[in-house]
């Protein structure tokens, strides 16, 4: 499977995200900030950013416009526990594809990031998901 990236300044949430994803053999790729996600992403592709909304520094609506500049083919999901009517039309603004409603359960985020790994082209879908 094709490598994912996750991004969250929680490193409990990271570390779990990681342990759910390599579980089921998908290489994850941890960065605890925006801006250590945007260096990874100028050195390697990914074919998916998990993000979290609210981070210190650059939240994960900065990080997935910038990101949009570097990898613009790269599918967004956002994980917030701040799921609103606003969030979902600035996730939709900042090129995020589909949204994952904390708390969420782990086989949850599967069938998205699944569904996501199995399409070819998501950019325009966004869906909210939770546990």
């Amino acid at each position: 499977m094709e490598d994912i990236m996750v991004v969250d300044d929680d490193l409990h949430n990271l570390d779990l995200i990681r342990q759910i994803l390599e579980c089921e053999g998908i290489k994850a790729y941890c960065v605890a900030s925006g801006e250590e996600a945007l260096r990874k992403l100028k050195e390697k592709t990914f074919l998916l950013m998990i993000t979290d909304l609210n981070m210190p520094g650059i939240n994960g609506f900065e990080l997935s416009r910038k990101a949009r500049v570097i990898a613009p083919h790269m599918a967004i999901i956002m994980s917030t526990g701040d799921y609103s009517p606003k969030i979902c039309r600035l996730a939709v603004e900042a090129g995020i594809v589909n949204i994952l409603a904390k708390p969420f359960h782990p086989n949850k985020m599967l069938e998205i990031v699944r569904d996501i790994m199995g399409t070819e082209n998501s950019n325009g879908r966004l869906g909210r998901s939770s546990g």
